[in-house]
């Protein structure tokens, strides 16, 4: 630690000043429909988690359907999911898109952090800003979501939190705190274990295993969790694409990140099995298997 202080951290980006996180995951989101190649007025569905967003109670989500001018009866909400968020998203929305509710849905996701910590603190050059944007519809072949295993572990609440240590969030500037150390190392050291576990749990429901995957995605909170949840799970053969080192954490956007970046890399194309894992203080996380 003494000869890297910053965790493999060699940059990360930072939004410019006054800039809301509404405006990144417009951006993004703008980005996500061009690629997908879609009308707008067929998405029946935005789902956002902005962790930093524009103000509290009332999440992004309608203030991206106005920008983008889509239809009145489009489903319009958060998620709080915090780094497990798309994975959240993802059951959600299939739900919906199963049962005939909706057409396409419009996953969104973003980090703005950087506002919320402090210099003094040794984790304050883990988090960076950026927003991340997929559009999700009906699959007309093999590919698509195949299994996801969700899990839930309220004793970890306490491992990371935004608020203030000795006050009511609205009592004093929010910042972020880790509230029980022992949770938080615990909730960090035991990442390659639950990724076994949970997606293990995905592959083995979806009929398939380590060997079967092409390309893997991790939670980017540490250099070293996607190397040992590559191991733990069996899939030397996997391709994959970090970022941490080159944009630290981003909280939710963290592994739609990896997937874009894969597939703009060509390390990620149609009908390779992907597997990931999501997982976010809280806590909540997941192991999610699906056909690109």
């Amino acid at each position: 630690m003494r000869d890297d202080p910053f965790g493999g951290i060699r940059e990360r980006r930072v939004r410019p000043a006054g800039m809301k996180s509404s405006e990144m995951e417009i951006l993004a989101a703008k980005d996500a429909i061009a690629r997908a190649g879609i009308d707008p007025a067929e998405i029946g569905l935005v789902l956002t988690t902005s962790q930093g967003p524009d103000t509290l109670l009332v999440p992004n989500a309608p203030i991206i359907h106005h920008a983008l001018g889509l239809p009145a009866q489009c489903i319009s909400t958060g998620i709080e999911g915090v780094c497990n968020s798309l994975s959240l998203q993802l059951t959600f929305a299939q739900a919906l898109i199963q049962t005939g509710v909706i057409k396409y849905g419009l996953l969104v996701q973003s980090c703005a952090l950087t506002s919320v910590v402090r210099t003094e603190d040794p984790f304050s050059s883990w988090f960076g800003d950026a927003a991340t944007a997929i559009v999700v519809g009906p699959r007309d072949d093999a590919n698509g979501l195949l299994q996801v295993h969700q899990e839930t572990d309220g004793s970890q609440y306490a491992g990371m939190l935004v608020g203030h240590p000795e006050k009511s969030w609205f009592e004093a500037v929010p910042r972020i705190y880790v509230a029980d150390f022992r949770t938080a190392r615990d909730m960090a050291l035991g990442l390659p274990d639950l990724a076994e576990r949970v997606i293990g749990g995905a592959l083995a429901r979806a009929g398939l295993d380590g060997k079967r995957v092409d390309f893997l995605a991790t939670h980017q909170g540490f250099k070293w969790i996607r190397p040992i949840v590559q191991e733990m799970i069996g899939a030397p053969q996997a391709k994959h694409c970090d970022t941490f080192t080159w944009t630290a954490s981003v909280g939710a956007s963290n592994v739609p990140l990896c997937l874009a970046m894969g597939e703009r890399e060509g390390l990620l194309k149609r009908g390779d099995v992907v597997a990931f894992l999501t997982g976010g203080a809280g806590t909540t996380f997941a192991g999610t298997v699906l056909r690109w």
